[in-house]
């Protein structure tokens, strides 16, 4: 009885880890559009500034 709960422990631990890196991945590729956004409004200001 003892080892299946361990296991099943350990197998809730590795599956909460996994979905915390899922999380931070999408927040990494959030974090990226914005940027991109960012860079092209810049980009397109600065083309209508010199016209």
């Amino acid at each position: 009885m003892i080892p299946t709960l361990i296991l099943f422990i350990v197998f809730l631990q590795y599956l909460i880890s996994q979905k915390q890196s899922d999380v931070a991945e999408k927040e990494r590729e959030e974090v990226r559009l914005l940027q991109d956004e960012r860079r092209a409004r810049r980009a397109a200001s600065e083309k209508a500034l010199e016209e």
